[in-house]
């Protein structure tokens, strides 16, 4: 089975992350959500969380740093994930996401419905929160 590398932004602004809500027609429905999506043939992971945020939420991201990588089976197919920790590009700029994404304090995160494979870099940011 082929594997789908997919990047996934934590998006960092005021000690908050960035969050939404999976669309209820695609696999894992409803579950909360990072900004990202599928890299494309021959595209780094770190480009794709960058052209991905843009696309979803509508602003602009830098990548500070990479956070986590791990593979995970699901039923709809194997998946690698590129977590990335990012920052708004321009701080002085626009940073109100387009629904269903906002801003969410790490009390909060925690308590959220994420699919399981983001179980390890959930704890991790929780842990060890993003200084931005």
């Amino acid at each position: 089975m082929d594997i789908t590398r997919v990047a996934i932004g934590i998006v960092w602004r005021g000690g908050r992350v960035l969050v939404g809500r999976r669309s209820q027609d695609v696999p894992l429905g409803g579950a909360a959500e990072f900004p990202g999506g599928k890299c494309k043939p021959n595209e780094p992971p770190a480009a794709t969380v960058v052209r991905e945020c843009r696309e979803e939420t509508g602003l602009r991201v830098r990548v500070a740093g990479k956070r986590h990588r791990c593979k995970h089976q699901y039923d709809h197919g194997r998946l690698e994930l590129h977590f990335f920790d990012c920052v708004i590009a321009d701080p002085d700029g626009d940073a109100e996401p387009r629904p269903p994404f906002d801003w969410v304090d790490l009390q909060t995160v925690a308590d959220l419905d994420f699919p399981e494979a983001n179980a390890m870099v959930l704890s991790m940011i929780v842990g060890s929160p993003l200084d931005a």
